[in-house]
């Protein structure tokens, strides 16, 4: 009996949350064994930051779909552990740009090829082509997920300009 689209998109989801949680911890263990302080979250902004330093809290927060006070929270470890530092913008005192430290620069070849060993277990015995193609789903979901969600956010902005 074929399956309904309601049940496919339930499975889908669970699939696509038990798939990340054990990715992650597998990355998660692979540089936990040189880098104890650093997690999987933490790794992710370093990630982000590897590719454009210099950028706000707000910015780094889009670039890896996390929220303010989750942000706030990784970026306090991370400075207390030599990863990071916050500087006040020179053109906006309110804005607070981070940047890496040398110990963040540092750390970068080795936290990529562990976390590059643990994802390449991952994905043994799967060709480049199905890779490529569940890529290429896998940001369609994203992309229609942050458009609706843009839609829902501009419906309830114009609800409240009615309001006022």
């Amino acid at each position: 009996m074929a399956k309904n689209k309601k049940q496919t998109g339930l499975e889908l989801m669970l699939l696509l949350n038990s798939t990340l949680r054990q990715l992650n911890n597998s990355v998660a263990r692979e540089i936990d064994g040189h880098f104890k302080d650093i997690t999987v979250e933490q790794l992710s902004l370093l990630i982000a930051l590897w590719k454009k330093e210099g950028i706000s809290q707000q910015d780094l927060g889009e670039f890896v779909d996390k929220d303010r006070p989750s942000v706030t929270r990784l970026l306090d470890n991370m400075e207390k552990n030599n990863l990071v530092v916050r500087i006040t913008s020179e053109f906006d005192r309110r804005v607070r740009l981070i940047y890496l430290t040398k110990n963040g620069k540092d750390i970068q070849s080795v936290l990529i090829k562990n976390s590059e060993t643990a994802v390449k277990k991952s994905l043994k015995d799967i060709d480049e082509s199905r890779l490529s193609d569940f890529i290429f789903v896998a940001e369609k979901i994203k992309n229609n997920i942050s458009e609706d969600q843009k839609a829902e956010r501009l419906i309830k902005l114009n609800q409240k300009r009615r309001k006022l």
